[in-house]
């Protein structure tokens, strides 16, 4: 691979090498300083075509979306071969009819196994059933992209029947992600067992909210004990737990986490659940706080993120000493509230439990402090940091990584654990 000069006096640098450098631009920055990358020169252009292109949004209220999309390919003929994520979004509100986005969304579909051969996820958004689509059209659409791995389901209103519908159409699906603004009803009578569907590798369910217009009391504990009694009976490494206390009963919180964790067992290594500020939060801990993690043997990332604005106690001490001994390496944990004598009891507590020798395997931890944290508490950022070192001395030493983060920064360092998990299963 050598560099070679223009006939106008310009470097010209190999393909391959500028193939490298936009792909560390796309992976450390992001879609814009790709766009300013394909701005160079054309043969930068060219390169930066095929970035930009792995993800495409589909914006279905708006019919020239889609042609202008097919006039593109015309000129890049290339370019399908490198799509490898679709986002189907419908325009946010409740005038789907208006916009006509049930056509729009079946034309979508049945141009994709041309437009995307290579596909491997698939987004909705804003979906809202049964105003978005119709199950029975859109199931037969299903077959010709049954080859899609990732299906997210986000800001969507959905139903059992849809869930199970994906289910059932995408039998090579690995990720499933599950956003709803609400989840409604309208179930089949048609049965969901584990051998009718995929084997996951990484679960997320984020539920907020409960719509009025559900048909049954509670739907958000059904879906859970749905995907319970059909994918977690596969295994499921990957976990993630986020939910509103307006979308499940407490009463039958403590009971759903219990099942679900027993049921997926040894297979699971990532679990991170998330709750947010809640009069009700206090109740929500002291469930969470007995959870038995026993059953999943192999478990070694553990993530419990919180936004109240409480002070967080101890809770969760009894979930982290029942984890196998010397499988945990990396935890994350809520930097606690209070007065600093409170936080740091608190932080002591957890200094002198994960100095035991059931932990000597971990090697990070994290403190993530809330978006609300610093408006609260006398103390810096800085000085928090202080406080961790002061107390988590003996981990130090021992070369564990103890950290204290903003919350976003804990979402991404969460996120990649994710990720890292996902690769040792991929």
């Amino acid at each position: 691979m050598s560099l070679s000069e223009s006939r106008t006096g310009s470097l010209h640098l190999p393909t391959e090498l500028v193939d490298q450098i936009i792909s560390d631009v796309a992976t450390q920055g992001g879609h814009k300083d790709v766009k300013t990358c394909a701005s160079v020169c054309k043969q930068w252009h060219a390169v930066c075509l095929r970035y930009l292109f792995r993800r495409v949004t589909f914006a279905l209220e708006k019919e020239e979306c889609l042609i202008f999309f097919r006039q593109l390919i015309e000129l890049y003929p290339w370019l399908p071969s490198c799509i490898q994520q679709a986002k189907l979004a419908f325009k946010p509100g409740w005038d789907d009819a208006k916009h006509n986005t049930r056509d729009s969304l079946i034309a979508t579909l049945d141009t994709l196994p041309q437009l995307a051969p290579q596909l491997q996820t698939l987004i909705f958004v804003n979906g809202r059933c049964p105003y978005s689509w119709e199950c029975r059209a859109l199931s037969r659409r299903l077959p010709s992209i049954a080859h899609i791995t990732t299906l997210r389901l986000q800001s969507c209103v959905v139903r059992m029947t849809d869930i199970k519908m994906f289910l059932r159409g995408f039998p090579n699906l690995k990720h499933l992600e599950v956003s709803a603004t609400s989840v409604l009803s309208g179930d089949s009578k048609v049965s969901l067992a584990s051998a009718n569907v995929p084997r996951l590798i990484s679960l997320r369910i984020n539920l907020h909210s409960t719509n009025k217009a559900a048909t049954v009391q509670n739907p958000a504990a059904k879906l859970l004990s749905l995907l319970m009694s059909s994918l977690a009976a596969n295994g499921v490494p990957a976990l993630s737990l986020a939910v509103a206390m307006t979308a499940i009963a407490m009463e039958e919180w403590p009971n759903l986490v219990k099942n679900l964790l027993r049921t997926i067992g040894p297979s699971l290594k990532y679990l991170r659940w998330y709750w947010e500020p809640d009069p009700v939060w206090y109740r929500l801990l002291l469930s969470v706080n007995n959870v038995d993690l026993s059953s999943n043997v192999r478990l070694h990332t553990l993530v419990i993120c919180c936004t109240h604005r409480e002070p967080f106690l101890s809770t969760g001490t009894a979930s982290v000493d029942s984890i196998q001994p010397g499988a945990l390496r990396r935890i994350m944990l809520p930097f606690p509230h209070g007065s600093d004598n409170k936080q740091d009891e608190v932080l002591s507590g957890f200094a002198l439990q994960l100095s035991q020798n059931r932990f000597h395997n971990v090697t990070e931890i994290y403190f993530g402090r809330a978006s609300n944290w610093s408006k609260r508490s006398t103390r810096s950022m800085e000085q928090c940091g202080e406080a961790v070192r002061k107390f988590f001395g003996v981990l130090l030493a021992r070369g564990v990584s103890v950290n204290v983060v903003e919350e976003e920064e804990a979402r991404s360092i969460a996120d990649q654990w994710e990720q890292d998990t996902v690769a040792e299963d991929s």
